[in-house]
């Protein structure tokens, strides 16, 4: 059940450093999203996020992007639910966070991962969402 405690936020506010974010691990340790901010990896045009059953924010642009994916079909994106671990980020080829104040943003690295990133695949996510927004 979803509660408005928003303690785990806080102290991810609290204990992120010099850190842009903080990125939530379930007890699987699979990472499963920010601080105010739903996650996506993407490998090619396949993009995963996690399922709503592992998450403590639903998201409303994390919505906005899967159902423009599913709306607009010509730009070739694939959506799956999966979880990744730290030790599996050389199997994607980026990653992304999204909400609603920020849009979608790149992740430029997790821990001491740095993540390669197609800004074309940015770029044609950020054109899905205004184009959903739009419709």
């Amino acid at each position: 059940y979803k509660t408005i405690n928003y303690l785990p936020s806080i102290i991810g506010f609290l204990n992120r450093k010099n850190f842009d974010d903080v990125i939530f691990q379930d007890k699987f340790n699979c990472l499963v999203e920010g601080i105010t901010a739903n996650l996506f990896f993407y490998k090619g045009k396949t993009l995963y996020t996690s399922n709503e059953e592992s998450l403590f924010l639903r998201g409303v642009t994390r919505e906005v992007i899967i159902k423009g994916i599913k709306k607009f079909p010509e730009y070739r994106f694939n959506i799956r639910y999966r979880n990744f671990k730290i030790n599996e980020l050389d199997r994607i080829d980026g990653a992304f966070l999204t909400n609603s104040l920020s849009g979608i943003y790149p992740i430029i690295s997790i821990n001491d991962v740095k993540l390669k990133n197609r800004k074309e695949i940015i770029i044609r996510l950020q054109e899905i969402y205004m184009k959903f927004l739009r419709s």
